[in-house]
């Protein structure tokens, strides 16, 4: 068989449900293409070489489009690859060429063509018949990786498949391909080269040690000789050759490779051999490793992880527990921790020792060994200062296969919920490191913010239950003792130092002479702690030429604890040595060598960082990982101890050094790193400093010191000026008017900063993170390149934004404020707009030009979606008619009947040939695009559809429902599959992995359900935002899921972790809520920003902001005044409740355990509280104790508006059940339930008279109840847009009411008649409120304006005033500022900032 005939049929088995596209049907006959890219550039069409490339631009747009060929890429973005120093339009026209000329090389019109190209993208067809060495190359390794062996011997498959691997890398990634005028292609090369040689050595070096296992000697020669030749300094490469000579009886050989690896290491590196590759050579000169002896390969380099047991239930979560790849001695204590917790069912077992004796391995090792007899097993490291909440969510999540959806907000309900889990199961919970959360000052207790982890311990003793939770700490926790003493439940092992035996072994493996009589000496003076063993025995290598004696003799201090060892470690290292222990200590995680170089000030040669890598490894000073490299806990959290002493020092004694060398916080590092920078790197300097000097002091020393810095090197690289603010900005410290001009400002964290008039002329912001301002958000999705992109309106023009950079990519002018809506189609680069009339407005958003204008609408559009290729929409409307339209030709392909309620949701089918739709009557219509045939309809919830998505490549129908499930249907037959309850609110959004792995669903709730489709389980619940969400997009990759919550604020999670990987606060002034003090001198404020805004309206033509309170990490949706203007509620999403002194401005919590405030009402005496919760209950409130007096249950759903009467003595409660019910305030006992509604209630009040309630809802209607029968007394339609806030004048039958088109209506209650609309919102009404002498109306919109009205005047007059509240970074200067590009100094001025420039002379720009 040929060999391009063996290279076809391989792609068939590898894809075998892709057809190769042989044209038969066309008269085409098969071209099969093989490219090879490892070890040169090398291209075949069915065995034949193709050479006639035009240049090696063609050849580097082939590489890159083939190994790159898992998305579409677009044009804009190849051409700045290739030529990234032309201008746009030059570099588009060479690409132009260029992509013409690759066709006429490998598309010679034979077959379907390969490269598939439109306007604004092209991508090697995914499917096509062709193959790519470096993809064979990684999927190989990659099933690998995936398969579930227990040990690379006991499978055949994953050996074939390393050997295949080896075999397809012939040398470097594209080897001899230049491209010396793009140097971002030159990166991409040597990024991908890089990766591909580390994996090749992998693989040869697996292939090595297996061959080896076996006896196969001569196999395991030619897989070390291929690393050497690869990698010549490969130190365990040499070594496996070394063993497999010497055990084939080439003992020459053997020893003359080790004198080869002696000097290749010396002229390459300037370093001597591993201790462990001397042992090995003197193993083999001393006869000791002979053909009949095994090998011994333990020191060649760690081990993997034995593979988990299988524990019973196989739950098992081993979080960061390290890798256990030498363990010496400790049988005895084995033997006691597995008697502890199986024989004798202790409870708490804690391990205490100093540092490095090896807690942590112990324990490990115990673990993995006990692991089996659990139903369970959790492990977490509390090096990182978790928050117990986090650690209990973790290990909840755990515990009911990712079911849990809500943590309970109080401790004791979360130790309860615990409880449950740990009887139901016996299970093993791991604390490492437990001394990371108690306080360094005083001995045995917590830091301030840990305490509950003592109850968490304390609680565990205490209860009954078959679990056993196992600790690690340098430092006994205060009460410990006394707990072993009084319940017999807890056993403390003090680890004492290893035995002279397993010591001395240990030292053998360090290239010691174990049998030197002073080694046991050594090992008594270190106390046998093995960490500082290692560290010594280099010392003893490099400054004592291995005699033990000499360094013995020498003088030694005393040893008392690993510190010792360590300060004389970190004294001997070089600078850089020390620099890069200080950057990995404040990484917190693994980190590669591109992002330890791009840290430094002044960085270092790639040689010079390789060396002291190196070094550091020897050392035994830090390890390496997939990942990176990274620090062994005990060194990490010493040169974490070093880091904050010494800025601290540095702060006091006004003397920067490593405060202005390294970044105490990454503002662009993943959140969760971010935060463990905070706790443990940044707040602990902020912390200490503020003890020592105060924090008045510490305000006026940061001044002097960016006063120091700009008197006495301006501009000079360092991060000192970044720390100060971040520090500032920590500790709540106002820098309103800090001047950081001429200064760089590096990694500068100001997200959702409160800044104003801050300074940053001619300053260097690079690394910096600002709060974005995007607009208002109607969409989420990940365009073709995979940047996350957000989908919505400003200032009424139609917007597509770069999430993470927060800079706005097209806009488009707006069409009509009454059917405000944009959808957008990243593919093709078309959106829908709303237009007047019903009209959907089609665009192209690279120039805002209107393609069609689409007609046929009679009511207001409620969904419109884009099919997969973009060439049809779908649009549903209010009378539940479906729409399907040719966008290609700009005309109604047919409209499909099915419902006869609004359309809130629509989908169509991954292939576009299906689409289904919902409607509020929670039927589902499943249609035939092409012919527009019903294929099948059913109901599929009893309340309203919201959400639909299809998955499994279409083979089911996922359904959310306001009635809280998610349904999975069938396509096929209709028949229900799944139903997923976990929700606890309506389900309002759902996207579903295009592979059909899962599907995410979101809603009322505050987290995210990642569902297996298959299984109908839940594989991750995202939960650590704590707010509702109602957008959701899902990577093409499947790796990413981002959601849009309630408080502007875009998040980003990695799905196999679920780790929150970012997010990203959108700045918004949008005003939620409105309300006058009860003397009218004072308007109060708050709204999506999360702060209270108390203006003056003395003069109420001439509002003046007079106080900002921030109490609310989430958005304000209700305020409400007591009636002696001494009190001030206030409500936000996330359920908390504020009482606010209106005269001190100080403000106390409400325990509400409600999941969120929809509104608050007060009574009229001001002396109770209700509380509208979307838990579907409303609260009553003793104001002045803060006591709940009732429980209001009846609502179904959410409940969204609450009302006092005017007496005080009933409330009215509106529903998203659709419903209104009366109370009683005294009893709490249900009056009327009135269901006239066909949709959700939005508010309520009551008349002036007190006799009527007054209700409005989405169905377009108002109706007025007489409050004593419960009948109905009057109903009207409103006049335009839904009512969403409504209010009553205080003394007049007079409505006003307010809409989602931005328009207040005054209306006659009596007679539901329009009197007259008040225009200027852009954004919907989401309040409305009176003045108490009635004669003037405030309005509250998203737009972020608050206008006051006066209704006694008619035309333009009626406007009074319009305020704003102020933006975060209002008068802060950025005039000259460097390390921003444009897009991001136009949004900087968007939320405030100005360009003033000031006289002052710029020097030279720092580096980044």
């Amino acid at each position: 068989m040929p060999p391009h005939a063996v290279v076809r049929q391989a792609f068939q088995l590898r894809h075998p449900r892709h057809t190769l596209h042989t044209g038969k049907e066309k008269g085409f006959s098969v071209a099969f293409l093989s490219l090879s890219l490892l070890g040169g550039f090398h291209v075949e069409r069915d065995g034949t070489p193709i050479t006639a490339f035009e240049s090696n631009k063609v050849r580097a747009l082939l590489a890159y489009l083939a190994v790159e060929a898992d998305r579409p890429h677009q044009r804009s973005a190849l051409a700045g690859l290739l030529w990234p120093d032309h201008a746009e339009e030059a570099a588009r026209t060479n690409l132009r060429h260029v992509l013409r000329q690759l066709r006429l090389s490998i598309d010679d019109g034979s077959a379907p063509a390969l490269l598939l190209a439109n306007q604004q993208t092209i991508q090697l067809d995914p499917a096509g018949a062709y193959t790519v060495d470096v993809t064979r190359f990684t999927g190989l390794l990659a099933e690998c990786e995936r398969c579930p062996h227990s040990s690379l011997e006991s499978c055949a498959a994953c050996i074939e498949r390393y050997t295949q691997a080896a075999a397809l890398y012939r040398g470097p990634f594209l080897a001899g391909l230049d491209i010396p005028d793009s140097e971002i292609f030159d990166e991409w090369v040597v990024m991908q080269r890089e990766q591909l040689h580390r994996q090749a050595l992998e693989a040869c070096y697996t292939l090595a040690s297996y061959h080896e296992e076996r006896g196969d000697h001569e196999q395991a020669r030619q897989y070390a000789w291929r690393q050497i030749e690869l990698e010549p300094w490969r130190e365990e490469a040499y070594r496996q050759l070394m063993r497999a000579l010497a055990l084939s009886g080439q003992r020459s050989a053997a020893l003359a490779q080790f004198r080869r690896c002696r000097d290749v290491l010396a002229e390459e590196l300037g370093v001597d051999p591993d201790p462990e590759t001397v042992a090995l050579y003197e193993q083999i000169r001393d006869g000791a490793l002979a053909p009949a002896a095994r090998p011994q390969r333990a020191a060649d380099r760690p081990a993997g992880p034995p593979p988990a047991p299988a524990a019973r239930g196989s739950l098992q979560d081993w979080g960061e527990a390290p890798i256990t790849s030498y363990f010496f001695g400790r049988q005895t204590e084995l033997a006691t921790l597995s008697t502890w917790a199986l024989e004798e069912g202790i409870r708490v077992i804690a391990v205490f020792s100093i540092g490095g004796m090896g807690k942590t391995t112990l324990v490990t090792k115990a673990a993995r060994t006990l692991a089996e007899q659990f139903d369970a097993v959790f492990w977490r490291s509390l090096l990182n200062a978790p928050p117990l909440p986090e650690v209990l969510r973790s290990c909840l999540q755990l515990l009911t296969r990712q079911q849990l959806t809500d943590l309970p907000e109080s401790l004791s309900e979360q130790l309860a919920l615990l409880d449950s889990h740990l009887r139901q199961r016996r299970c093993l919970l791991v604390l490492d490191n437990l001394e990371t959360i108690l306080d360094a000052q005083q001995v045995g207790r917590y830091r301030p913010g840990y305490e509950d982890y003592g109850r968490l311990i304390e609680h565990l003793v205490q209860t009954d239950h078959r679990s056993c939770l196992m600790l690690t700490s340098r430092e006994r926790p205060h009460g410990m003792a006394r707990l072993e003493e009084e319940t017999g439940r807890v056993r403390i092992m003090q680890l004492a130092g290893l035995e002279q035996q397993a010591a001395q072994a240990l030292l053998k493996t360090r290239g010691l002479d174990d049998s030197d009589s002073r080694a046991a000496t050594l090992v008594s003076h270190y106390s046998g702690n093995p960490l500082a063993l290692k560290l010594v025995a280099r010392t003893i290598q490099e400054l004592f030429d291995s005699d033990i004696g000499a360094f013995l003799s020498d003088e030694l201090p005393v040893f008392d604890d690993i510190r010792t060892v360590l300060d004389q470690q970190f004294m001997r290292l070089s600078e850089l040595e020390r620099e890069i222990l200080i950057w990995l200590a404040i990484e917190r995680e693994a980190a590669s060598i591109q992002q330890l170089a791009a840290n430094f000030v002044r960085p270092p040669s790639r040689r010079d960082l390789l060396e002291a890598l190196r070094a550091l490894q020897r050392r035994s000073l830090l390890e390496k990982t997939d990942a990176g490299f990274t620090l062994q806990n005990v060194v990490m959290e010493y040169v974490t101890e070093r880091v904050v002493e010494q800025c601290c020092r540095e702060v006091e004694y006004r003397s920067l050094n490593l405060f202005n060398s390294h970044a105490l916080l990454k503002a662009q590092a993943a959140e969760y790193v971010r935060r463990s920078q905070i706790r443990l790197v940044l707040g602990q300097v902020a912390g200490q400093l503020v003890k020592t000097m105060g924090t008045e002091a510490l305000a006026e020393r940061a001044r002097e010191l960016l006063d120091w810095l700009r008197a006495t090197a301006p501009l000079a690289p360092g991060y000192a000026a970044g720390n100060i603010l971040n520090m500032l900005l920590h500790l709540g410290i106002d820098v309103s008017g800090y001047d950081f001009s001429q200064l760089c400002v590096w990694q500068a964290y100001l997200r959702g900063a409160y800044v104003p008039g801050i300074s940053f002329a001619n300053s260097d912001l690079t690394g910096a993170s600002f709060t974005h301002i995007l607009g208002q958000i109607q969409g989420l999705q990940f365009g073709p390149d995979g940047a996350l992109l957000a989908v919505g309106l400003k200032d009424g023009m139609a917007c597509v934004w770069d999430v993470r950079e927060g800079v706005l990519l097209h806009t488009a002018p707006p069409r009509d404020l009454t059917n405000n809506y944009v959808c957008f189609h990243a593919e093709s680069g078309i959106a829908a707009q709303g237009g007047p009339e019903y009209q959907i407005v089609i665009v192209d958003m690279a120039d805002g030009s209107v393609r069609h204008t689409l007609e046929g609408h009679s009511s207001d559009l409620w969904r419109l979606v884009f099919s997969p290729d973009g060439r049809l929409a779908a649009s549903g409307d209010g009378t539940g008619q479906v729409r399907l339209w040719d966008l290609e030709r700009g005309r109604l392909l047919r409209t499909l009947a099915g419902h006869t309620q609004p359309i809130p949701t629509l989908a169509f089918s991954p292939e576009g040939d299906r689409l289904a739709s919902a409607s509020v009557d929670g039927s589902v219509c499943l249609w035939d695009v092409r012919s527009g045939r019903l294929l099948r309809s059913w109901q599929a919830h009893d309340q309203e559809v919201a959400a639909i998505a299809f998955v499994s490549e279409g083979e089911l129908l996922a359904t959310g429902s306001h009635d809280h499930t998610v349904r999975l249907w069938s396509t096929a037959s209709g028949d229900l599959t799944h139903e997923l309850r976990r929700h606890t609110e309506p389900v309002r959004a759902m996207a579903a992995d295009q592979s059909g792995r899962y599907l995410a669903t979101a809603g009322g709730d505050n987290f995210i359900a990642l569902w297996d489709t298959q299984t109908g389980e839940p594989l991750h619940i995202l939960a650590d935002h704590g707010a509702p969400c109602f957008h959701i997009a899902v990577s093409a990759d499947g790796r990413s899921v981002a959601a849009l919550d309630v408080n502007d604020t875009i998040h980003q999670w990695e799905v196999e972790s679920g780790q929150r990987l970012d997010f990203y606060r959108m700045h918004s002034n949008g005003t939620k809520a409105i309300v006058f003090s009860p003397d009218g001198r004072s308007l109060v404020s708050g709204g999506v920003d999360s702060a209270i805004y108390v203006w003056d309206v003395t003069a109420l033509a001439a509002p003046r902001l007079t106080a900002r309170l921030q109490g609310h990490t989430q958005r304000v949706e209700s305020i409400v005044f007591s009636s002696d203007g001494a009190t001030v509620a206030s409500g936000d999403p996330g359920g908390k409740i504020l009482l606010w002194d209106f005269r001190s401005r100080t403000s106390r919590a409400l325990d509400t355990h409600q999941r969120r405030v929809r509104e608050l009402a007060m009574s009229p005496d001001g002396t109770i509280l209700a509380s509208a919760g979307a838990d579907g209950t409303v609260r009553l409130w003793e104001v002045r104790s803060g006591r709940p007096t009732h429980t209001l249950r009846g609502h179904t759903n959410v409940v969204n508006s609450c009302a006092f009467s005017k007496d005080g003595r009933g409330l009215a409660t509106g529903s998203m059940d659709r419903t209104v019910r009366l109370w009683d305030v005294g009893t709490g006992m249900l009056c009327h339930t009135l269901r006239q509604h066909t949709n959700i209630v939005i508010a309520v009040d009551f008349s002036p008279d007190g006799r009527l309630a007054i209700s409005s809802g989405f169905d377009h209607t108002v109706c007025l109840w007489d409050v004593e029968t419960g009948a109905l007394h009057a109903r009207w339609p409103v006049h335009g847009a839904a009512y969403y806030s409504i209010a009553v004048h205080p003394a007049q039958p007079l409505l006003a009411a307010g809409g989602h088109d931005g328009t207040v209506r005054l209306v006659n209650l009596q007679t539901g008649q329009l009197i007259c609309e008040l225009h200027g919102h852009s954004q919907s009404v989401e309040q409305v409120a009176f003045h108490p002498d009635g004669r003037v109306l405030a309005s509250a919109s998203y737009d972020e304006a608050i206008r006051l009205w006066d209704i006694t005047a008619e035309g333009d007059g009626a406007s009074l005033a319009i305020v704003r509240p102020p933006r975060p970074y209002a008068g802060m200067n950025i005039a000259g500022v460097d390390g921003i590009t444009e897009a991001q100094r136009a949004a900087l001025k968007a939320l405030g900032a100005v360009e003033q420039p000031e006289e002052a002379a710029v020097i030279g720009r720092g580096r980044f």
